[in-house]
């Protein structure tokens, strides 16, 4: 993931960190699950998570790499695994 620009909730900075992101988000959540689709929601699960979660990105505790890294762990469901029914329970 890039240490470039952190996240901003505007709608132009968000789209240059997602950009910047997507790719290595997608990567990660792909390696860890068996679905292609599944993958696809996880990464929009964690991108979603990141919008709403902009406004309180602190760059003293850390790059914006490692905040978003850390998003799944705290705002989506569980990665490793995750089949399109647990991805649905999850978001209720």
């Amino acid at each position: 993931m890039s240490r470039g620009a952190p996240p901003r909730p505007d709608a132009a900075g968000f789209a240059a960190f997602y950009e910047e992101n997507f790719d290595a988000v997608l990567g990660f959540v792909t390696r860890r699950t068996t679905c292609p689709q599944v993958a696809a929601d996880l990464t929009a699960d964690i991108f979603v998570a990141a919008l709403e979660a902009a406004g309180r990105y602190d760059s003293g505790r850390g790059s914006p790499s490692a905040w978003l890294s850390a998003l799944p762990a705290t705002s989506c469901p569980p990665i490793t695994g995750a089949t399109s029914a647990s991805v649905t329970r999850w978001r209720g």
